[in-house]
C-alpha cells in the first residue's frame, strides 16, 4: 500500500510540474512584430549585415527611431541577404536574447521587392520551445528603423502575427 500511495504522490508531482510547460505556449501578442532589416556600422570601415529585429509592441514602438526588443542576425554572412529568395528557401535566426529559444523563418517570393509598400510580400514562421505561428509580412520602403550603438538598421519587410 506504501508502494501505491509513493507512486500516486509522485505521478501527482510530475502532473503538477508538468502542468506550466503545457499552459507556457505563447502566441504572438497583437501588436508583436518582426522586421527584416538590414544593418550596417557607422565607421570608417563599416560592416554590414541583415538580422531581425523583434518588437513587443512593434505597431505602436518602431515608428520613431526605438531600439527592438531582441534580434536575431543571419548567421554565416558577411553583408546583407537577398530577402526575396523565392518560396521553398528560407532565411532563418535565432532569437538568443530570448529565454526560450525562438527563430524566424522569412520566406519572401522572388518578386516581393516589387510590391508597393504596405502591400503583402510574404510569409514568416515564428518558432519558439512551445509554438509555431505563421506571421505575414508587409514591403516596406528600406526606411531609417533605429540605430545603437554606432549601427543603423533599415526596413525592407515588416511581419505581424
Amino acid at each position: 500500500m506504501k508502494l501505491i500511495n509513493f507512486f500516486l504522490l509522485t505521478l501527482a508531482t510530475s502532473l503538477a510540474t508538468a502542468a506550466p510547460l503545457a499552459a507556457g505556449k505563447r502566441t504572438a501578442g497583437a501588436n508583436e512584430a518582426i522586421y527584416l532589416t538590414d544593418c550596417m556600422t557607422k565607421s570608417t570601415t563599416p560592416q554590414q549585415w541583415s538580422q531581425y529585429s523583434w518588437y513587443e509592441d512593434g505597431r505602436h514602438k518602431s515608428q520613431n527611431g526605438e531600439a527592438p526588443d531582441a534580434t536575431a542576425r543571419i548567421n554565416g554572412l558577411v553583408g546583407y541577404v537577398l530577402w526575396e529568395r523565392g518560396v521553398g528557401s528560407s532565411q532563418c535566426a535565432w532569437f538568443g536574447q530570448l529565454g526560450d529559444s525562438v527563430s524566424a523563418c522569412a520566406e519572401m517570393p522572388k518578386d516581393a521587392a516589387t510590391h508597393n509598400v504596405g502591400e503583402k510580400a510574404g510569409n514568416l514562421r515564428r518558432n519558439g520551445v512551445s509554438s509555431e505561428q505563421q506571421w505575414t509580412c508587409y514591403k516596406d520602403n528600406d526606411r531609417f528603423l533605429y540605430q545603437t550603438n554606432g549601427v543603423q538598421c533599415n526596413s525592407k519587410y515588416y511581419c505581424f502575427p
